[in-house]
C-alpha cells in the first residue's frame, strides 16, 4: 500500500495547497471546492488506514500577510 499512500498523501497535500491559494486569491467557490475534494480524499485515506496529518479547516480567507481578514 506504499505508493497508494504516497499518492493519497500527495493529493491531500495539493488539493490544501490549492484551497490556500484560492483563499488568498479571494477564489470562496474554488476554495470550497479544493475544500470539499480534500474532505474526500481524507475519507478515502481513513476508509484505506492510511494515517494523514490533521488539517485545521481555516475558517476565514486568509490575507497573503497570514492574518484571517
Amino acid at each position: 500500500m506504499g505508493e497508494f499512500a504516497d499518492e493519497l498523501r500527495a493529493g491531500i497535500d495539493e488539493a490544501a495547497r490549492n484551497m490556500t491559494e484560492a483563499r488568498v486569491a479571494g477564489d470562496d467557490y474554488g476554495a470550497e471546492v479544493y475544500r470539499e475534494r480534500l474532505r474526500y480524499l481524507r475519507r478515502v485515506a481513513l476508509r484505506h488506514g492510511v494515517e494523514v496529518p490533521p488539517c485545521p479547516e481555516p475558517t476565514a480567507r486568509s490575507e497573503p500577510g497570514g492574518g484571517p481578514k
